[in-house]
């Protein structure tokens, strides 16, 4: 269970509920950039990194979180029996149906699929290296980083679902084209900072006491989650999962003061390039705010246990 799963208890929705803001739940920015596949899920993860990359190029003073796609080879190593214990039994059946169709004699065994899962990492650190060291990156080489993009987008899924695709070591031109499309059309100007950028980051130990939870980007004083959408509008679990991240953020700061003051939130619907920002006091002057902040987090105890049991992570998907 993560920031998501817990949201979603009725209890908590419930207890939620009076403090999403009563404004207009539609953006009227025009869609830019039309999905180009029905891969919206893995689409959206690549994305993430792809915007990430572009960020730590032009404020090399970023400070980014560690790959999600990092931990795939581990696990697939480990998963399919090689190593030390796997978190799921079943994993190696169903990675086998996908990558060989039943066919045992065209499974790999696990250390050859770590190793090109290890290849793929490795081959996408060199090409952010370089593009990082870039004054004016061309087309080609966006084009090249983009599809680095998909394939970590595809390593993902081994930590976050346990589930790998039998083609990720392939990047179809048409993502590529996609995310090319979404990253023409970013607002650098409302994004960046010069002081404080932090990339994909977690809320420390505090993100353990829901179970795990991390955002997209957080830019002086506005924490940001990107919505890899065609939908022009913002659904109730997007409010609510910006106000979990907005009390996490608080009780952070209240055990680390270096961590930002947290005084906006927004979403970035990035086919649309259109940055929703709320701000924070919407909820901090709501009567019951205090209450149900205390509720909040009693309850996450409850559900979580004393000590607030880590799970692997709190990302949601990305919808398309």
């Amino acid at each position: 269970m993560s920031l998501t799963s817990f949201l979603d208890m009725r209890d908590v929705n419930d207890r939620v509920k009076p403090l999403r803001p009563k404004l207009p739940r539609k953006i009227t920015a025009p869609l830019q950039a039309e999905p180009r596949s029905n891969r919206y899920s893995m689409v959206g993860t690549a994305f993430d990194y792809l915007l990430r990359f572009e960020l730590q190029r032009r404020a090399p003073h970023a400070m980014a979180e560690k790959w999600i796609a990092e931990h795939a080879p581990d696990m697939l190593w480990n998963e399919t029996g090689k190593g030390a214990g796997g978190l799921d039994p079943f994993f190696d059946l169903r990675l086998e149906a996908e990558l060989t169709g039943g066919d045992m004699k065209l499974y790999p065994h696990s250390d050859e699929l770590a190793r090109r899962a290890r290849q793929i990492v490795d081959n996408a650190r060199a090409a952010v290296a370089a593009f990082l060291k870039t004054d004016a990156p061309k087309h080609t080489q966006l084009a090249e980083l983009a599809a680095h993009a998909v394939r970590l987008a595809k390593l993902d899924d081994v930590y976050r679902a346990l589930r790998l695709d039998p083609r990720f070591e392939e990047a179809g031109a048409e993502d590529v084209d996609d995310l090319l499309a979404m990253l023409e059309i970013v607002p650098f100007d409302s994004l960046l900072h010069d002081n404080i950028l932090l990339l994909n980051p977690t809320f420390g130990e505090t993100s353990h006491l829901v179970g795990g939870a991390d955002t997209d980007l957080i830019t002086g004083d506005l924490l940001v989650d990107f919505k890899v959408t065609k939908k022009a509008e913002m659904n109730v679990k997007n409010l609510d999962q910006l106000l979990g991240y907005f009390l996490l953020a608080r009780h952070l700061r209240r055990v680390d003061a270096k961590f930002p003051e947290i005084k906006r939130v927004a979403l970035y619907f990035c086919r649309h390039g259109h940055l929703w920002v709320l701000d924070v006091s919407m909820w901090t002057e709501h009567a019951a705010f205090p209450e149900i902040e205390e509720w909040f987090f009693k309850r996450a105890k409850e559900v979580f246990g004393a000590s607030g049991a880590a799970t692997k992570s709190g990302i949601a998907s990305r919808e398309g």
